[in-house]
């Protein structure tokens, strides 16, 4: 079973879609895009995604890729 990694729209469209993308998730991870996770403050202020429901915030897209890949890892591992 793979991990669940949920977006919220409007913040999946600041985030360029670099996650969806990226081939080592898109292996290792299932996709959720919803119209919103109810976090409007913070989806207004930082990128963020939730990962097995643990919500993973990021000042850049390139930040928000290694965290991702970071708690991916540590699920695998699990």
């Amino acid at each position: 079973m793979k991990p669940l990694i949920e977006f919220c729209e409007q913040n999946l469209s600041r985030q360029g879609n670099i996650l969806l993308e990226d081939e080592e998730l898109k292996e290792k991870a299932d996709f959720l895009i919803t119209s919103c996770l109810s976090m409007c403050e913070l989806c207004g202020q930082k990128l963020f995604v939730m990962v097995e429901g643990e919500v993973i915030i990021a000042d850049t897209t390139a930040e928000l890729l290694e965290k991702v890949k970071s708690a991916i890892r540590e699920w695998d591992e699990f």
